[in-house]
């Protein structure tokens, strides 16, 4: 498996997982909001958006 492959397996891993936080998340909290769901996936959002940052800084 390339080193390309490895990086987009481990980050659909990753937004798979958030993805399933979420939707846990969501379950628990039937009646939130629209402004408390963007306060769940914000967070959540910017850490995958870091890691997919990180592996195309360190690409070259």
């Amino acid at each position: 498996m390339s080193r390309r492959e490895k990086e987009k397996e481990k980050l659909q891993q990753a937004i798979e997982a958030m993805y399933d936080r979420l939707w846990q998340w969501r379950e628990e909290f039937p009646e939130a909001s629209f402004d408390e769901i963007t306060a769940q996936v914000t967070p959540q959002r910017r850490e995958v958006t870091a890691e997919l940052l990180e592996v195309l800084a360190c690409q070259y």
